[in-house]
């Protein structure tokens, strides 16, 4: 998209959201493409900035799906974990195996039993923690521009 002459990336969080992560992944790169480490003059740095800063805004919508399916597959899996706790606790035989232990030894043997249910949900985890540590890295990369660009102005004696 052109807007007076420049090209433009309006990221409208309302299409966004249904881009495929392969579609968003596939911006990336594009983007990525458009960083230019060889960049000296002030101009070049603000490209880097915009580029910078488009990719730091699809980091962040990868963050939030992230954090959204982990917060839900968090909340099956504590579902499951209750409902297994539930069903061993009632299944407990008094007559056959004596008064019923202490409720701790059931909800351990329901947190096993959903183990691998767990690993998936802290392996979201830490995928939503890479994607909120990238886009905070991008931020300050993108300062540290900013910052080259005011002193390249210096150098030069621009007000």
């Amino acid at each position: 998209m052109y807007i007076n002459g420049e090209e433009t990336y309006l990221y409208s969080p309302f299409e966004l959201k249904r881009w495929t992560t392969e579609e968003v992944e596939k911006e990336y790169y594009e983007l990525k493409k458009r960083y230019n480490p060889d960049a000296v003059a002030p101009s070049q740095h603000a490209d880097n900035i915009d580029t910078l800063s488009q990719i730091q805004y699809l980091f962040g919508e990868m963050a939030a799906r992230c954090e959204k399916e982990y917060a839900l597959e968090k909340l099956q899996v504590e579902y499951d974990e209750a409902t297994i706790l539930k069903t061993l606790r009632k299944s407990w035989n008094e007559k056959e195996s004596g008064k019923a232990p202490a409720i701790d030894v059931f909800k351990a043997e329901a947190r096993v039993a959903c183990k691998d249910k767990w690993k998936r949900v802290f392996d979201l985890e830490e995928e939503t923690s890479k994607f909120k540590s990238a886009y905070k890295s991008y931020g300050e990369r993108i300062n540290a521009l900013k910052y080259k660009i005011n002193a390249s102005k210096l150098e030069i004696g621009v007000q």
